[in-house]
């Protein structure tokens, strides 16, 4: 806590509050954030700190001694997160699409795709953001829908590569037809 909040080591920490020994600039969670801290269980907190720093902070209030306390557990993120944006500007410079899904019960979950398949359909990541965290599926045309479903049922055994085509929407009533050619990167 004392490196993330930048408190000089000398300085006594215990029994004091938090808000004491921290600037308003330099605090990690607002005044606000901890009066929400529920006791009964943890909250988790995406922070990006000056230096592009990413913590996961998970926190919840408790009563110590009859004093309001919080317990908060962090984990540094900024090193995973830095090689996923590297990651995302590599595959956006790709000429085609490239995309990340997660298929489980049934449901393709669209998790990343890139600019070149923005491109290539002629759309915009704006025009399409809502299809992030959909049931691809529920997108593809309906006379598609039952061999996509199936292409990849296939994945779901041994198979760790499916080459298929179908059709997706672009605007009312229009279509394009897509290849995708897949791989299996983690079961």
């Amino acid at each position: 806590w004392r490196s993330i909040e930048n408190i000089p080591a000398d300085i006594i920490v215990s029994g004091r509050y938090l808000f004491d020994l921290v600037g308003e600039n330099k605090r990690i969670l607002s005044e606000e954030q901890l009066a929400a801290l529920p006791y009964d269980s943890y909250t988790s907190f995406q922070i990006t700190r000056p230096g592009n720093l990413h913590y996961n902070v998970q926190g919840k209030s408790l009563m110590w001694n009859g004093i309001d306390s919080y317990i908060f557990y962090f984990l540094d993120q900024t090193v995973e997160i830095r090689q996923k944006n590297h990651l995302r500007k590599l595959l956006d410079n790709i000429p085609g699409g490239v995309g990340i899904y997660t298929y489980t019960d049934g449901k393709l979950i669209l998790d990343y795709i890139n600019n070149g398949y923005y491109h290539m359909i002629g759309s915009t990541r704006a025009e399409r953001i809502q299809y992030v965290g959909q049931n691809i599926l529920d997108y593809i045309h309906k006379d598609d829908v039952d061999s996509v479903r199936a292409a990849l049922k296939t994945l779901l055994g041994n198979k760790n590569y499916l080459d298929i085509s179908f059709r997706i929407p672009l605007s009312k009533g229009n279509y394009r037809w897509l290849r995708w050619v897949c791989a299996v990167v983690d079961r």
